[in-house]
């Protein structure tokens, strides 16, 4: 496995070294999939020009991020391979994370197994979680390998930075660290408002790594993560000088001006939408994406890891500006739960679905805007193949982790009237 693991490494970063160097990066950085408003390097770069020429980088419609990811780039993007060696420095930093967490995480699954062994039905040593001595350097290459990180990592997006911040912010729930996990939430909101939403799942990690009141948890959590976002959000304003930064981002994400296309389903239903619709939509598709936290808190406040996952994967998939990166370490999250994989349906399917819409995104795109064969449905379609197979594989490994739970408890070969039993999850 070293050897391996060793070659996976050099791989990774022989890759992001060669779409760095080879000027692959500009072209990545142009493509609809990866980049968005509100993620988009080049956006960052005409915010710091508009910043030399004495203007507000948010007077006109180009920038829509924080005012201190603003400042922090004006200071090294000039420097040769400063911007380079900091996104492939954030990747390694996300790995690293990972890693620790995949080692956390099955030590957790262990011990919390062994307590409640005594509550399994006899039938089930088959389906109990086995210690896997590689899970660690498997899920931190899952990452490093993965394809949505790596186009990210080289175009320069700073979804990469959002994920760097949420994953670190995990670990420290893994670890029972409340203030440093509250930061975590804090900068990720402050770069993805969509993520305020973590806190919830973290503060039920944290409770449950530290064996406290889950009510006292969530209200510490909160009363924290509110306290650094106001601070950042007056950081933002000392250094800007005015208000008009969070009409630019924060308003900006939740009221959906710009229709550029990306990979989610926003654009293209809010652009066919009438005008007098579009008030009522936006507050569905908005508060869409906030529902699942209710009910999928209340079914697994037992679970907060897997609601970790399950919450992380919804926001990078119904976000207002999506990129393919956002899902990035949800999916490595997943590989976590190895165990469930016996359970979960159609995973050919979901992969194929991946690669195809994969492949066509990009073709429909070219069809549509370069050679104008094709209009706007084309492409729409391979987005919604895309969010499809996400979908599928939210709605399919929630399936197969509760199914495991009640096998666990009732035993695989249940039986009613002396026949075997038929399980339907309700």
């Amino acid at each position: 496995m070293e050897v391996k693991f060793v070659l996976g490494v050099a791989c990774g970063l022989f890759l992001r070294v060669v779409l760095l160097s080879q000027g692959i990066s500009q072209w990545l950085s142009k493509r609809i999939e990866i980049s968005t408003p509100v993620s988009s390097w080049r956006r960052v770069v005409e915010g710091i020009t508009l910043l030399n020429h004495g203007y507000s980088p948010y007077e006109g419609d180009m920038y829509h991020q924080s005012p201190l990811l603003l400042s922090f780039f004006h200071g090294v993007w000039r420097i040769p391979y400063a911007v380079d060696a900091i996104f492939l420095l954030t990747d390694i930093l996300i790995a690293v994370a990972l890693h620790q967490i995949a080692t956390l995480h099955q030590r957790y699954i262990i011990a919390k197994q062994k307590k409640e062994q005594d509550s399994y039905a006899e039938d089930t040593a088959d389906i109990r979680y086995q210690a896997w001595g590689n899970i660690a350097a498997a899920v931190a290459m899952a990452y490093w390998l993965n394809p949505f990180a790596i186009v990210t990592c080289a175009a320069h997006t700073t979804t990469a930075l959002t994920t760097l911040t949420l994953s670190w912010s995990i670990l420290a729930a893994m670890r029972g660290k409340l203030m440093a996990s509250c930061l975590g939430i804090a900068v990720a909101a402050h770069l993805d408002p969509y993520l305020i939403m973590m806190a919830i799942p973290v503060a039920m990690l944290i409770a449950k790594v530290n064996d406290s009141s889950l009510r006292h948890s969530i209200i510490k959590t909160l009363t924290l993560v509110g306290v650094f976002s106001a601070a950042l959000i007056y950081l933002c304003f000392s250094q800007s000088g005015s208000w008009d930064f969070i009409h630019s981002t924060y308003g900006f994400v939740l009221t959906v001006p710009d229709f550029t296309p990306n990979v989610g389903i926003f654009w293209y239903l809010f652009t066919e939408m009438f005008e007098h619709f579009r008030t009522f939509f936006l507050w569905v598709f908005q508060l869409h994406v906030f529902f699942y936290l209710l009910p999928l808190g209340m079914r697994l406040r037992d679970h907060p890891f897997f609601l970790v996952y399950l919450i992380s994967h919804v926001v990078g998939v119904f976000k207002s500006y999506p990129a393919l990166g956002d899902t990035a370490l949800p999916l490595t999250l997943l590989f976590m739960w190895k165990h469930l994989f016996v359970y979960v349906r159609s995973l050919l399917v979901v992969s194929v679905m991946f690669l195809a819409s994969i492949v066509l995104m990009p073709t429909f795109w070219y069809l549509w805007i370069l050679a104008g064969s094709g209009n706007a449905n084309f492409f729409y379609s391979g987005t919604l193949a895309y969010n499809l197979a996400h979908v599928i594989l939210l709605g399919g490994s929630l399936t197969a982790f509760l199914r495991r739970e009640f096998d666990l408890k009732h035993g695989c070969n249940a039986q009613l009237d002396g026949k075997p039993a038929v399980v339907r999850l309700e």
